[in-house]
């Protein structure tokens, strides 16, 4: 193989550069990890499917999927113990997440940051309350900051008028 065919070859199955490819082998390693050490052989299982899947599609897709996987490794999420490997896994899909060749840093660290307050905060409201009342602090989270987005998206196209005053307002 000449050298062109192997930058090829890595460009298509890591997605970036030399760094973003360790990046991304660290991670799917230690997906494996903690998959088998939450499960045993069935969540060894489930890590390599993760871990092929992160190879063949973009990096959001595979956090999708390893969600997925996730609610079949751990069922039960009110032990200390299942929290920690649930941070353990998040972490690793961080790793394959920033593995993505036009991620930069500032856009990486802010979603790793708000990552973390987020589950830090479903947390909480799980310890203090019942599944029912997280899963609605979690919808409303997750539609309020859509809604900025959204406001955001529109004010940054300029699809939103600069004054609210209609023309008929205008004459005395």
């Amino acid at each position: 193989m000449t050298d062109l065919s192997i930058t090829a070859v890595r460009q298509m199955l890591f997605g970036g550069t030399r760094q973003h490819s360790r990046l991304r082998i660290g991670s799917v390693v230690g997906l494996l990890v903690v998959s088998w050490l939450t499960a045993g052989l069935s969540g060894l299982a489930v890590g390599a499917v993760v871990g092929l899947v992160a190879f063949v599609v973009r990096p959001v897709i595979t956090v999708g999927v390893a969600h997925a996987g996730l609610l079949v490794l751990i069922p039960e999420l009110a032990s200390v113990s299942s929290l920690l490997y649930v941070a353990a896994f998040e972490l690793c899909l961080l790793g394959v997440l920033g593995s993505h060749a036009t991620m930069d840093r500032p856009t990486f660290a802010l979603t790793g940051g708000f990552a973390v307050v987020l589950g830090m905060g479903v947390v909480a409201v799980f310890i203090w309350t019942d599944v029912f009342v997280t899963s609605m602090f979690l919808l409303a989270v997750v539609g309020i900051l859509g809604y900025g987005i959204h406001r955001y998206e529109r004010v940054s196209l300029g699809l939103v008028a600069a004054s609210t005053r209609s023309p008929q307002e205008d004459t005395p």
